[in-house]
């Protein structure tokens, strides 16, 4: 089973949301400070916890299959 791919990124400051796009994955899981901070294929920036300064993307395909993006930093 081919690894998900990741077709477009957006960040959405006036609705304060992270979005992504993607094909082949199974789940997508938002991690911040190694901790799952929401699930599914957009990411409100308010649900940052407190003390977080980052968030990233880990989309899960079949199997073993995991695709990451880098970081996105919040101030």
């Amino acid at each position: 089973m081919p690894a998900p791919r990741i077709r477009s990124i957006r960040v959405d400051e006036k609705k304060g949301i992270i979005q992504i796009k993607a094909s082949g994955q199974v789940s997508i899981a938002w991690i911040s400070n190694g901790e799952i901070v929401h699930r599914g294929k957009k990411f409100p920036i308010n649900k940052l916890p407190a003390g977080g300064k980052y968030v990233r993307a880990e989309l899960h395909g079949a199997g073993d299959s995991i695709v990451c993006t880098q970081p996105f930093y919040i101030p």
